[in-house]
């Protein structure tokens, strides 16, 4: 329970990171606007499991880190925004802010890496 703000902070950081590496600086800034959020006493979780998060095209989890033509560097960093996508979700749930499209999505990216993709 003490690292959920943590583990919280350490994903959307991640998040943030890669999206800014592959120029989705719209989609970077809303995840650094919730982590700034997150050192103030009042968190903005609401946006964290909004539409800018969740939703459909334009938002976070939707984009597509690379060009079709994939180095390995650009598989593994797939791969860790998917994971980082599926962690934030868990952590949602166990902050009861968990959504059904945040838990479809991350039920969805998980099959994915299971089967490789």
């Amino acid at each position: 329970m003490n690292t959920r703000p943590e583990t919280l902070r350490a994903d959307l950081s991640q998040l943030a990171e890669l999206l800014h590496k592959y120029g989705h600086d719209g989609q970077s800034g809303v995840v650094y606007q919730i982590v700034a959020t997150l050192e103030t006493s009042t968190p903005d979780y609401k946006r964290l499991a909004s539409i800018d998060m969740w939703g459909g095209s334009g938002a976070v989890w939707e984009v597509c880190l690379i060009p079709s033509a994939m180095r390995v560097e650009g598989r593994a960093d797939r791969t860790n925004f998917r994971k980082s996508i599926i962690r934030l979700a868990a952590t949602m749930d166990q902050m009861k802010i968990g959504t059904e499209r945040s838990r479809f999505i991350a039920k969805t990216f998980q099959g994915w890496l299971d089967k490789g993709l």
